[in-house]
Order: structure tokens, then C-alpha cells, then sequence
């Protein structure tokens, strides 16, 4: 749960709050929409960002790391990418930022937090027969909806992913 925090991104015209998780020593995962503006370009990126792991309330247990540099997907950057209608910018499929912050007192955040492992093309999912023979995976999902804490407090859901 630790690995688990919040960025907060200031923009030249407001700021915004999202979920983040820690993966790497330096790197933390967070939505595309939440460091960039969809389909702006180099004008897009948020001029800072702050990781804020395992907030609870208003307290920070682990500190705040700052963060170095940020990367969205090209198709985001340049707003090409493939979105919901009427949702472009924040339900699309590459809808996904990389953060590598700065060291803090020495250390990483993934020396301090720990960080959690990932996969991809289907890593983790196999044929399920309850489901049909369809392929399934197990999935727990850890952030700060802002209903009903406003955004405070770190929920975790459990559920089948198709």
C-alpha cells in the first residue's frame, strides 16, 4: 500500500490530483491526463509534479518526492490517440504517464516505499473455466477516488479482468 500515493501536477492554468504507483526504484505509473494536457505537445506537460505516497487524510507518512521528468505515449502527446467518445484525453487506451522523480534524502523512492512488479501481452491471465474458457486474471486496484473521501484516503477494489 505504501508504493501507492498521489502526484500532483501544477499546470501554467490550475492543477491536478491522480492515483500513482511506485514500479521501479525512481519510477512511479500514473494516467497520461494527470501530467499532460491530450494532444497538446511540448505545451501539454504539467510544469511540476509532487508524489505523495500513501496519503492518508492530510498526512504523508513517507515524505514527497519531486518529480525529475515525465513521459506520456506519443499518440497522447500529439492527441492521436484512440478515446471514448466524448471522453478524449482521459478514457483512451494509452491513457498512461511515466514519472522519474528525484532522490530524496539520498535514498529512492523504491528504497523507502518498496514497488510493485508489472507485466504485459497477457502476463498473468489464463484460460479460466468458470468464465467459458475465457482468459482471465485477478486484479486489485489501489488509488484515491474522490468520492466519497475527497480524494484522502486510499480504497483498494478487488475484481476479474477479461
Amino acid at each position: 500500500w505504501r508504493a501507492t500515493g498521489k502526484h500532483r501536477a501544477k499546470f501554467s492554468r490550475g492543477s491536478r490530483q491522480c492515483s500513482a504507483a511506485h514500479v521501479k526504484r525512481g519510477v512511479a505509473v500514473t494516467a497520461a491526463h494527470c501530467v499532460h494536457k491530450f494532444g497538446k505537445g511540448q505545451a501539454g506537460y504539467a510544469s511540476q509534479i509532487q508524489f505523495w505516497p500513501a496519503q492518508y487524510g492530510d498526512t504523508v507518512p513517507y515524505g514527497v518526492w519531486r518529480g525529475r521528468y515525465w513521459i506520456v505515449p506519443p499518440s497522447y502527446f500529439h492527441g492521436g490517440d484512440t478515446c471514448e467518445p466524448g471522453a478524449a484525453g482521459i478514457v483512451c487506451n494509452n491513457d498512461l504517464a511515466l514519472v522519474v522523480l528525484h532522490q530524496e534524502t539520498g535514498k529512492w523512492a523504491g528504497e523507502v516505499l518498496g514497488f510493485y512488479g508489472y507485466g504485459w501481452n497477457g502476463y498473468g491471465f489464463a484460460a479460466n473455466p468458470v468464465w467459458g474458457g475465457r482468459t482471465t486474471a485477478q486484479v486489485a486496484q489501489l488509488g484515491y477516488p474522490e468520492a466519497p473521501e475527497d480524494g484522502k484516503t486510499q480504497f483498494r477494489t478487488d475484481s476479474v479482468a477479461t
